[in-house]
């Protein structure tokens, strides 16, 4: 089974107002066979906000895509607040 959506290592891409990164884990061994998904995400002053997200390496591509949606969908209501209050917006 090809492993490389897991393993390989991908870049953030840059001037966007959402990128992601995936960094493998260091080790090779039962506890260290992780990778890293980091979510990045400007507010409207620019500021850049990070998530992190550990996924094992045994999780199939469905239970990973929908743990990315969720923590996705989560961060991004979080950064919305923020430039609802950077707008003055709420109440």
């Amino acid at each position: 089974m090809k492993t490389g959506h897991i393993t390989g290592r991908r870049h953030p891409a840059k001037s966007r107002r959402f990128s992601w990164a995936r960094v493998p884990g260091p080790g090779d061994s039962e506890f260290t066979r992780f990778t890293t998904w980091r979510l990045y995400r400007r507010d409207v002053t620019r500021r850049l906000h990070n998530c992190q997200l550990l996924i094992g390496h045994g999780w199939p591509r469905q239970r990973i895509a929908a743990e990315l949606r969720r923590v996705r969908n989560e961060f991004r209501d979080a950064v919305d607040a923020l430039d609802f209050k950077h707008l003055g917006l709420t109440p």
